[in-house]
């Protein structure tokens, strides 16, 4: 499979290509509007992750991975090649990173992957790949 993984740097070129991303995006949990270009770039330099890559197929940036403190994977790919790509993602996290010591009430033993209720193609390839529904978080507005 043509797919590689680029760590996120200070690089602006990362910067534009994550915002691209960001920009076409179909599901969020973070975030409701789209920052400006300022703010993403700040985010991008001081970004709060164990881990974040960009995620390459074909010759074509199609999502980005991010690693937590807290054993969080996030997983932002094209909805058409999920079902595709997640294996390769859990193979590069698992191989490279074990989950971090738990914390009672802070942090899993284990990595966990939030998943925004529309987002029916990262559930249906989590499933499909054996992981199991553990959670279900609401917001309070």
């Amino acid at each position: 499979m043509d797919i590689s993984f680029q760590e996120i740097g200070d690089e602006k070129y990362h910067t534009e290509v994550l915002y691209g991303l960001l920009k076409s995006r179909v599901h969020s949990i973070s975030h409701i509007t789209i920052p400006t270009i300022e703010e993403h770039s700040n985010f991008v330099r001081n970004h709060p992750y164990r881990a974040w890559f960009l995620v390459k197929y074909q010759d074509q940036f199609i999502g980005s991975v991010y690693l937590t403190e807290q054993n969080t994977i996030g997983i932002n790919i094209n909805d058409e090649l999920i079902l595709k790509i997640l294996p390769y993602v859990i193979e590069k996290i698992e191989s490279e990173f074990e989950p971090l010591p738990a914390i009672k009430s802070v942090r899993s033993a284990n990595f966990f992957i939030n998943v925004a209720p529309s987002n029916t193609h990262l559930i249906r390839a989590l499933e499909s790949y054996g992981c199991k529904c553990s959670q279900v978080s609401y917001l309070l507005r």
